[in-house]
């Protein structure tokens, strides 16, 4: 698929210099958004206008919904062709310095569905790629999320997020943080998601994301075994709502961890 190929093509450039970039800390300049907990750095920027520059390149047709850059609306024909970007999810970790819990997301979706994803973690040199009925990989090879069956024994990511989401979160969550073996928040969506694709974590819960937070991962567990749902455990599509709530698992726990919200 060509669009698979492109992202698989263009994620180390990105990669590359958004770890470069990150390197002079002391200098990076980090503003806030409309709320001073949501963060971006001038690299988030750069980043984005890379990718669009290269998707105008390569797909000048294509529509484009990303983060930064006044681009955050959906496209007008939600059956488009069209590239959902995030430059950096977990700006946060990105500033601080998080051990690498942060990174660059590329998915690409056509009659409001997703069909190729891609998620590059720069600092730990691990890409996850994934086609729509194709399969996913981690560094070129397949990857599949875990067989845990029991939420007693799973390690569950919840993402906390900003004040607003986290007092929906906190509502919601008695019974599973009760319940699960483990609970983590690493503070970003992909690498949660991709935490499951890959088999590290057998649940990944967020009470609203926007769709560049979520889009290239949730496909990549989809294609690795797993299943994605909103919080009544029906599908989702990209542009179906503005702020999804989501769980991605390994399948296997998922109507356990619904039962437990509920």
């Amino acid at each position: 698929m060509r669009e698979v190929a492109f992202i698989e093509r263009l994620l180390p450039e990105i990669g590359a210099y958004v770890a470069a970039s990150r390197g002079d800390r002391v200098a990076m300049q980090v503003a806030s958004k409309a709320d001073p907990v949501d963060l971006i750095t001038e690299i988030d920027r750069e980043a984005q206008r890379r990718i669009e520059q290269a998707i105008a390149a390569e797909f000048p047709n294509d529509k484009i919904v990303a983060e930064e850059n006044g681009m955050d609306r959906f496209p007008d024909d939600r059956d488009a062709r069209c590239w959902i970007i995030d430059p950096i999810d977990g700006t946060h970790n990105f500033v601080h310095g998080a051990l690498g819990a942060f990174g660059v997301s590329i998915a690409f979706a056509h009659r409001n569905e997703l069909q190729a994803g891609g998620v590059a973690f720069p600092e730990l040199a691990m890409t996850f790629t994934a086609q729509r009925g194709g399969g996913a990989w981690r560094n070129g090879s397949p990857t599949r999320v875990s067989e845990v069956a029991e939420v007693s024994l799973a390690q569950v990511e919840m993402d906390f997020g900003r004040p607003d989401y986290r007092e929906r979160i906190v509502a919601m969550s008695p019974g599973i943080l009760g319940a699960a073996g483990q609970i983590r928040c690493h503070g970003s969506a992909v690498f949660g998601l991709c935490s499951v694709a890959g088999g590290y974590a057998d649940a990944y819960l967020h009470a609203g994301l926007k769709v560049w937070d979520w889009a290239a991962a949730a496909l990549i567990v989809s294609e690795a075994g797993g299943t994605v749902t909103n919080l009544q455990g029906e599908s989702i599509r990209p542009f179906d709502i503005e702020s999804m709530p989501l769980l991605a698992s390994n399948g296997r726990i998922h109507q356990d961890v619904l039962r437990l919200l509920r």
